[in-house]
C-alpha cells in the first residue's frame, strides 16, 4: 500500500494555551526548534499531536505545523536561514516550511493558517501538494470551502450546509495516547462536579453555569472576556437586538419575519416592548428562568460581572493540554453544554475528552446523540436547566452510579471514538483521491 507525506496546519488558538506552556518551560524561546516542537506536541494543547502519530502508525509520513506559535516558527526560520517580514511572518514561514517539506497532502485543521487567497492557490505555491483536506468542526462556519479536495466536518449542521461538496461526517475524538499516568494516578484531590471551557457569554452556556454555581457544588475552570463584560454589561448589543426582533416582536406584533424592515427596532411602537422585556429580564436576573423557556432576548444580555468575579472561590482560569486532561482525570462528573450554533445537535470535543479520561459526562443532548453514546447508560443527558441541576445533584450524591456510567462511557469512546479510529477513516478517504 502506497504511503503519502502529510502536513497538518494547526494552531494553538488561545494565547492562554501558550502562556501555560511558558509557565512550565520559561526558557522555551531559547531552545532549538526540534525541542520546541517536541514540547508543543507533548503538551497536547487544543488539538492533540495524536493525529500525526496515528497517521504515522498507518505507514504515512505526518508532521504538524503550529502556525501561530511565533517563537517556534521564527526559531525554525532562523535555523533554516529563511527571511521573512515582520508583518507577514506567519504566512511567509508556513509557505517556506511547506516548500521544504514537499507534502503530498496538506491538511488544514485550521483554515486561518493561511489567508484565503493564498489557501486557494496553495498548489501553485507548493506544487508537491496533490490533495487539500479541510476539516471544520465548529457548526458556526459559513465560509467558502470549495477549494477543498476533501472536506471533513464534525457537525451534522455543517454536513447539511456543505452537502453540495459531498463532505465526510467525522466527529471529534479522544487521543488514547494521553499519558496513562494521568488516569491511573490515585489522588485525594478529586473534584465532584466541574466545568472546563469558555463561558461563551452571553449565550445560554453562561446563564446555565451561573445557575449551576448557585444551586450545585460545581467548580469551574473558565475562559471569560472581562473587558467585554465591563464595556457592555447589562445592555443589548446589536446581535441581541436582531434576535429580539425576530423572537419577540415577530410574535407580539404579528409581523412577517421574511419582510421585517431593517430599522424595525427604531419604531416607536416597539420601544415600550423593548423596555418592558429588558426590565423584566434584568429584574429577575435571568438566572431563575428555565433554559428552554427563556425569551431569546436573554442571550444578548451581558452582565457587568463575569462568573469568576461573581463566584471567585469556585472559579479558576481555563486549562489547556495535559493540565486540562489531568483535571478531567480527577473529576467525578463533568458538565458540558454545546454552543448555540449546534442547535439541536451534539458535536463538541469535550464529550470524547471527558469520557475518554474516565469521568462521567453530564451533557445536553441532540437528535444525533444516538449515533455517539447511549443516554443515561454511557453518559447522562439533560434537556433543560432544571433537569441538569437535578441530575448533577443526583450524580454528586451517588458517586457509585456516576462511576458506573463513567466506566461505560470510557469503554464506548475507546472502542469507537479514538483519534486512531478517525485516522483510519481519513487515511482511507485520502487514498481514494491520490
Amino acid at each position: 500500500m502506497t504511503s503519502f507525506n502529510l502536513v497538518r496546519l494547526q494552531g494553538l488558538g488561545y494565547s492562554q494555551a501558550f502562556l501555560q506552556i511558558l509557565e512550565k518551560f520559561p526558557n522555551f524561546g531559547e531552545l532549538s526548534f526540534s525541542a520546541q516542537y517536541k514540547i508543543l506536541s507533548q503538551e497536547r494543547s487544543v488539538y492533540s499531536s495524536g493525529f500525526a502519530d496515528g497517521m504515522s502508525r498507518l505507514g504515512n509520513q505526518a508532521v504538524e505545523i503550529f502556525f501561530d506559535c511565533e517563537d517556534a516558527q521564527k526559531t525554525w526560520a532562523a535555523e533554516q536561514g529563511v527571511d521573512y517580514s515582520n508583518k507577514y511572518w506567519q504566512v511567509e514561514i508556513v509557505l517556506a516550511q511547506l516548500q521544504k517539506m514537499k507534502p503530498d497532502v496538506l491538511f488544514f485543521q485550521d483554515i486561518y493558517a493561511l489567508p484565503e487567497k493564498v489557501r486557494r492557490r496553495i498548489k501553485d505555491y507548493v506544487p508537491s501538494v496533490r490533495v487539500v483536506v479541510i476539516q471544520k468542526g465548529y457548526p458556526g462556519e459559513t465560509g467558502d470551502l470549495s477549494d477543498a479536495d476533501i472536506l471533513l466536518v464534525s457537525s451534522p449542521i455543517l454536513y447539511e450546509r456543505y452537502r453540495e461538496q459531498s463532505p465526510h461526517l467525522l466527529y471529534h475524538s479522544f487521543d488514547a495516547d494521553i499519558p496513562l499516568s494521568l488516569m491511573e494516578r490515585e489522588t485525594i484531590d478529586r473534584e465532584r462536579l466541574v466545568f472546563a471551557g469558555s463561558s461563551r457569554a452571553p449565550e445560554d452556556r453562561y446563564w446555565m453555569l451561573r445557575q449551576l454555581l448557585r444551586e450545585t457544588p460545581i467548580n469551574i475552570w473558565v475562559d471569560e472576556n472581562h473587558n467585554s463584560h465591563k464595556k457592555h454589561g447589562g445592555w443589548l448589543n446589536h446581535w441581541a437586538w436582531k434576535r429580539y426582533i425576530r423572537a419577540k416582536l415577530v410574535n407580539e406584533m404579528r409581523l412577517n419575519s421574511d419582510g421585517l424592515p431593517v430599522k424595525l427596532f427604531s419604531m416607536v411602537s416597539a420601544l415600550p416592548k423593548v423596555k418592558r422585556i429588558l426590565a423584566e429580564a434584568q429584574g429577575k436576573g435571568c438566572a431563575n428562568l428555565k433554559d428552554r423557556e427563556l425569551p431569546r432576548l436573554r442571550r444578548g444580555l451581558l452582565p457587568k460581572r463575569t462568573l469568576s468575579e461573581e463566584f471567585p472561590s469556585r472559579s479558576k482560569p481555563s486549562l489547556f493540554g495535559l493540565d486540562y486532561y489531568e483535571l478531567l482525570s480527577r473529576s467525578d462528573v463533568v458538565f458540558n453544554i454545546h454552543s448555540a450554533k449546534s442547535q439541536d445537535t451534539v458535536d463538541n470535543m469535550k464529550m470524547f475528552e471527558t469520557t475518554g479520561m474516565g469521568a462521567c459526562l453530564l451533557t445536553d443532548t441532540g437528535r444525533n446523540m444516538k449515533d455517539l453514546f447511549e443516554e443515561d447508560v454511557e453518559i447522562v443527558t439533560y434537556r433543560s436547566a432544571d433537569e441538569a441541576i437535578e441530575k448533577a445533584k443526583y450524580l454528586v450524591e451517588n458517586p457509585e452510579k456516576a462511576r458506573e456510567i463513567a466506566v461505560a462511557g470510557r469503554a464506548k469512546t475507546l472502542a469507537r471514538h479514538t483519534m486512531f479510529h478517525r485516522c483510519e477513516e481519513i487515511d482511507e478517504i485520502i487514498r481514494t483521491h491520490l
